[in-house]
């Protein structure tokens, strides 16, 4: 007798069972997956401090400036006074928040974000890690806290900081007794001459565009006028007194020019000088005490002329070397140097081409002097630029001027800029936009006064002038973009070394950065400070997608 089954009975009976255990696997794998996916490829961190900013805000607050109504971040101390004096980073005046019981002060988390893991993991010889990488590690001092900062120095070089910017030289080509006094298990300070030989061999490390986007600091913005006249408040100011004279009108956001024939009518920027001065960082401190001078800055604004004649110039100088940018109403476009030592000749050291500028076809213009390399930019585009034939560093004058730029810093006397900035034409009407001069980051020595540089102690301060730095197979060196406040490769002193590298001996050098204590590359920021539903009350719970950026 054949005997029939009831599939679908049967389907019905085990798919209960089926399905239960089907659900428990999927939700094992989807853990092991997300475990997976966080080791090894992406994982989120918290940005807890102010030393990346302002490229990465750790806890802060905002206001906006009561004198130029710019608006700016600043930074949370852990306990917050009932009073706050932050100085403005655009006009210097100094701006009082309150917090009270009644209203506490509305505050921001760090910025939230993603980093890379698996490039640095699984092909780091290719991937990386690269100079002026913004990379996350282990902190030397205990090996558990992640710190973030910007990758500068990179294993394989002497590598040291002059005046602010990044010298290195491969350790190959550097002589045998040099490395041998820089070795980390015996270092021996260099000798004059030895010094001499090392400068010939450092070249400049130059930022990677997008790294330099994010580096550029706010020195004035236009836009935000200053509506009261006050000591350290930047203006544009005509060389031939009252507008009426200069045929300059500077007196909104919009600078004019009434187009007079003639020689060149100029206007400069005067005020303070130019700092590594941080919105972010001035908290009942006055502006530009234990600060230094800058020497690289970027001029950027619209050219809206009115008439198609004359010609209009922009020019920055630095320690004394001016780069003019003058365009022409025909479209030329000359880039011209003059130097301190053949007094007001101007050389013209590169010309372009430009579809001629006209009241429908405003322009936008930059000139920028950053790691002595000076470049013209119209329309986003950079049309002319200079080499190392025509300008690049003399490493002796660089380091005296840096030890008199340093003892003017420690004074808190008020040093001359080192950068001039200036507009001048003539025969063009026109209107100058949106005009704002930016400033480079700067990574000061360790003996400024004021903040973080003052934690002073002999094992600290290698890689800074007159210390160079031997990085060997596997070491990195970080600083953070908010140098006057960040505590890195600068500053880390031996005593605070974590027990974990200790152990390692010599093969550990202080100041350093381990490649087996890099986590990963940040690369987004994926939840920025958010809005808040009633201004100035509650918490930032709204997505500020505005903000959400790559980290460059």
């Amino acid at each position: 007798m054949t005997q029939t089954v009831d599939m679908a009975a049967v389907g019905s009976a085990v798919r209960p069972r089926d399905s239960m255990r089907e659900t428990v696997e999927s939700i094992v794998v989807a853990f092991i997956l997300a475990f997976v996916f966080r080791a090894f490829i992406v994982e989120a961190f918290r940005i807890p401090t102010g030393s990346m900013a302002p490229t990465l805000y750790g806890a802060h607050g905002e206001i906006r400036c009561d004198n130029c109504a710019y608006s700016f971040a600043f930074n949370m101390p852990p306990a917050v006074p009932e009073t706050l004096k932050v100085y403005c980073p655009n006009c210097r005046h100094g701006n009082e928040a309150h917090n009270s019981a009644a209203r506490p002060f509305a505050w921001s988390g760090g910025d939230r974000i993603l980093v890379l893991k698996w490039p640095y993991d699984l092909f780091g010889k290719w991937l990386g890690p690269r100079r002026w990488d913004v990379a996350v590690f282990k902190d030397p001092k205990d090996s558990d806290t992640n710190f973030i900062k910007r990758l500068v120095g990179l294993p394989g070089e002497v590598f040291e900081i002059i005046d602010g910017d990044v010298y290195a030289a491969p350790a190959d080509t550097v002589p045998e007794a040099i490395r041998h006094k820089l070795n980390p298990k015996a270092p021996q300070a260099l000798t004059s001459s030895e010094h001499a030989r090392l400068d010939a061999l450092l070249k400049i490390q130059r930022k990677t565009r997008p790294a330099q986007q994010s580096l550029w600091m706010l020195h004035y913005d236009h836009d935000f006028p200053p509506a009261r006249d006050e000591a350290a408040s930047p203006a544009w100011v005509a060389h031939d007194g009252d507008d009426a004279e200069s045929g300059w009108r500077t007196d909104s956001s919009r600078l004019r020019f009434d187009g007079r024939e003639g020689p060149e009518r100029i206007v400069s920027l005067t005020g303070r000088p130019i700092q590594d001065i941080y919105g972010y960082n001035l908290l009942g401190a006055a502006p530009g005490q234990g600060s230094v001078s800058v020497g690289d800055a970027r001029l950027e604004f619209v050219l809206a002329p009115r008439e198609a004649r004359g010609q209009f110039s922009a020019s920055l100088s630095k320690d004394g070397t001016a780069f003019v940018a003058r365009v022409h109403a025909d479209g030329r476009v000359d880039l011209c140097m003059s130097r301190p030592d053949r007094g007001d000749f101007e050389e013209v050291i590169g010309t372009a081409r430009i579809a001629p500028p006209s009241p429908e076809r405003p322009i936008r213009v930059a000139i920028e002097n950053v790691d002595f390399r000076v470049s013209v930019e119209i329309d986003g585009q950079v049309v002319l630029e200079t080499n190392d034939a025509v300008y690049s560093p003399s490493l002796p004058q660089l380091r005296e001027l840096e030890r008199q730029v340093a003892l003017a810093s420690r004074s808190f006397d008020n040093a001359p800029s080192r950068v001039r900035a200036r507009f001048a034409a003539s025969g063009m009407p026109l209107e100058v936009w949106h005009v704002r001069v930016l400033r480079d980051v700067y990574y000061c020595r360790v003996d400024p006064p004021g903040g973080l540089m003052h934690e002073v102690e002999p094992s600290t301060g290698r890689g800074t002038a007159g210390r160079p730095i031997l990085l060997r197979e596997d070491e990195f060196y970080a600083c953070g973009d908010n140098s006057p406040q960040s505590k890195d490769s600068r500053l880390w002193p031996a005593r605070e070394v974590s027990p974990f590298l200790r152990a390692r001996g010599s093969a550990y050098q202080v100041g350093t950065v381990p490649r087996d204590q890099m986590i990963g590359k940040a690369f987004f920021v994926y939840w920025p400070a958010g809005k808040r539903i009633v201004k100035d009350a509650g918490p930032p719970i709204i997505p500020n997608v505005g903000e959400m950026r790559v980290i460059r």
